[in-house]
Formats: structure tokens, sequence, C-alpha cells
């Protein structure tokens, strides 16, 4: 009786386990990495999501871990990366947010950029966004949608002409149709 009880709680720890590993996985963490944390404060994330990559020219080393909203000081956001691989770079570093694709996905690039003190876990890095393809877009298209809304009020005016010119065209017939059939008559 005592072997049942002791398989079935050794079978539930194991699958407990499993659960465990399965969603860090889903999650895209490797529990088994040797991570290390970093900060950046920004006023506005644009976007940025838990999850998404932190990449050194292109190459994933880490992820956005959690996004925070700091009461204290400006109701800024904290950004908490973690980087799993073993890479040092100096307190100068970057996190900056981009577009990581056309849709307006964002993503962390890790700039590294040289200095005398190495970066450990815990400190905290300076953080900027760049200026992406989407943002871009929206401002050409701000002007771009100025000169539609002119384009549709003239093309308006052009219409509103036209359908004056056709109503009194319509009239002329129809009183020139009306002056015949009286004359027939």
């Amino acid at each position: 009786m005592k072997s049942k009880e002791l398989f079935i709680g050794l079978f539930t720890c194991i699958m407990l386990a499993v659960l465990y590993v399965g969603v860090n996985f889903l999650k895209g963490e490797n529990i088994l990495s040797n991570k290390r944390f970093f900060y950046a404060i920004y006023d506005n994330v644009n976007g940025l999501t838990i999850s998404r990559p932190v990449t050194v020219n292109g190459f994933k080393v880490g992820q956005v871990s959690s996004i925070d909203f700091n009461s204290t000081e400006k109701a800024n956001l904290i950004v908490q990366v973690a980087i799993e691989e073993d890479i040092s770079f100096s307190t100068n570093a970057i996190l900056e947010i981009y577009d990581s694709d056309i849709l307006g996905a964002k993503s962390l690039e890790l700039k590294m950029i040289d200095g005398e003190e190495n970066a450990v876990n815990g400190d905290t890095l300076f953080g900027s966004i760049a200026t992406g393809l989407t943002s871009e877009v929206s401002e050409q298209f701000g002007s771009v949608k100025v000169g539609l809304d002119q384009l549709i009020i003239s093309f308006d005016k052009v219409l509103k002409e036209v359908k004056d010119l056709s109503n009194k065209a319509n009239r002329i017939l129809v009183n020139n149709g009306n002056k015949l059939s009286h004359t027939i008559h």
C-alpha cells in the first residue's frame, strides 16, 4: 500500500518539474543558463513587451524579463533584461529599443560601447529608443495625409460642379422636350 502512495507522490513531483520546465521553455527561458540581470529606465517603451529578445549585432543574447512602472520618479518604466550569454560589456553600454520587424514589433539591441568599468549583475544601463521604419513611415504619412485631404476636398468640389452642370443640362432638355410636345399637340 505504501509503495503505491510513494509511486503516486514521486510521479506527481516529476510531473510538476516537467510542467515548470515546459512553461519556462514556452516563455523562451532556459532555466539551466547562468543569467545576469540588467536594467534600463525609459519614459516610454513604445510597445516593448516581456520575452522580447535582446540582441548584439543580430545575435540573441538574452530577453526582456520584466517591465515595471516606477511611480516614485516621474512615472518612468524600468525594463529588466536577462543576459544569458557569457559576454562582457562596459557600464557605458546602451539598451536601445528598435523595430525588429516591418510590423513594428519591438526588441532591444545591446550596443556595446568601450568603457573602463565592466557591467555587473544588477547594473542600470542607459536606455534609448531608435527611430524605426514604422515611426518614419508615420511621420511621412502625416504629410501625405494632409495632401490627400486637400485632394479629396478638391475632388469633392469638382464632383459637385459636374452634378450641378448635369442637373442644368437635364432641366434644359426636359424644358425643351415639354415645349416640343406642346407644339406637336
